[in-house]
């Protein structure tokens, strides 16, 4: 198993443990999406191996003597799992907020007040047009290419850094949501709503009403995910294309304001997001040094 594997192993069983305890606090009356992800998981690695075996074959015919050596999938079939479970742990402690009853938001709207003088999305509305939109739509396939990448690239303590921030980062989520449990300013406050915003809300909204683990359910403003997981791939593409550190900034900013813009998130949540993820990314350098020098004296 690789160095980064068996931390972010770790990572996701305190966060099933702690949802179990959560559940059990609750009386359990929230279902459990991660079957859903796991299944999607398990067809994205069949199509990884389908598409490996493919390729180690297709060499060995043009450059003969080519072993399949399955061990180099491993990594990819193994981070894709994960990544899966944790997103269903994350959806189902998001549902299972629920049971506080959001009690966060008045203090998390008053705390935007006092430090912008206004409810923060009231500064955009002037010019909240569709690029915000766009870029929450793109959010999640580029945040899963970029995971796909990184799984698929080559051992190194970057890599290894890059992935236990991501790890720590959801768990951080998943868990410190408690902290200051909130629905954000579209389910409190009269903000403008296009069409994609509302039916997305109608569907998180409905998801809360039955209790149900819906893929991608759970409603949940602090901290902002989004924001977090943004500020995680510039800081990636920064790591490893520096020429393109803009790019992966300016996206960072798009999600940032566009958080706000569209009512989902207090600014308080992002301010907070950003910071996460800036801990988390630090915290990783550490371990994943720790990590390449253990691995080095067991190889010498």
């Amino acid at each position: 198993m690789k160095a980064w594997a068996l931390p972010a192993t770790v990572i996701v069983a305190i966060e099933y443990a702690t949802a179990l305890l959560i559940g059990w606090l609750v009386g359990f009356r929230y279902t459990i999406p991660f079957g859903s992800y796991l299944i999607v998981a398990l067809v994205i690695v069949s199509f990884g191996l389908v598409a490996f075996v493919s390729w180690r074959l297709l060499s060995a015919i043009r450059f003969g003597n080519v072993p399949l050596d399955l061990q180099r999938f491993a990594p990819f079939a193994v981070g894709v799992i994960l990544v899966a479970l944790q997103m269903g742990v994350l959806g189902w402690t998001k549902t299972m907020l629920a049971a506080t009853h959001y009690w966060a938001d008045p203090f998390l709207a008053n705390l935007d007040r006092s430090l912008f003088g206004t409810d923060p999305w009231r500064l955009f509305i002037s010019f909240n047009g569709p690029i915000f939109d766009r870029a929450y739509v793109t959010w999640l396939p580029v945040k899963f290419s970029l995971l796909v990448a990184l799984v698929c690239a080559p051992e190194s303590p970057k890599k290894a850094r890059a992935m236990l921030s991501y790890f720590l980062i959801m768990l951080t989520g998943s868990i410190g949501q408690y902290a200051l449990p909130s629905a954000g300013p579209l389910f409190h406050q009269p903000v403008p709503l296009n069409q994609w915003v509302a039916d997305s809300r109608d569907y998180l909204w409905q998801a809360y009403v039955t209790g149900h683990g819906r893929v991608g359910s759970g409603i949940s403003a602090m901290p902002s995910m989004h924001v977090a997981i943004a500020m995680w791939m510039a800081l990636v593409v920064r790591a490893y294309v520096p020429k393109l550190a803009v790019l992966g900034f300016g996206y960072l900013i798009l999600i940032f304001i566009g958080s706000i813009a569209l009512g989902w998130h207090y600014a308080t949540d992002s301010i907070a997001a950003v910071g996460i993820a800036l801990l988390a990314w630090n915290i990783s350098a550490v371990s994943a040094a720790r990590l390449e020098r253990r691995r080095t004296a067991l190889a010498s």
